[in-house]
């Protein structure tokens, strides 16, 4: 259906968007999206995102919007 692409090292947002401040899960550059697809398929739509890493598992703890 699309393929959008995003340029690698851009992990920041529009500045406002941040990693958590405990940097034992996610560290900057960890959720870098460089494309984002979308296929039809029979029983509906998959979503593909590639990411310029690849992605850790984290640790199950809550954080909040401060990023503790």
């Amino acid at each position: 259906i699309f393929v959008l692409t995003d340029p690698r090292g851009d992990d920041h947002g529009d500045g406002t968007m941040k990693y958590p401040l405990s940097y034992y899960d996610l560290q900057p550059g960890d959720l870098d999206l460089v494309s984002l697809a979308a296929y039809a398929e029979a029983d509906g739509t998959r979503f593909e995102a590639t990411f310029a890493s690849r992605v850790r598992p984290t640790g199950r703890r809550t954080i909040d919007i401060g990023g503790t």
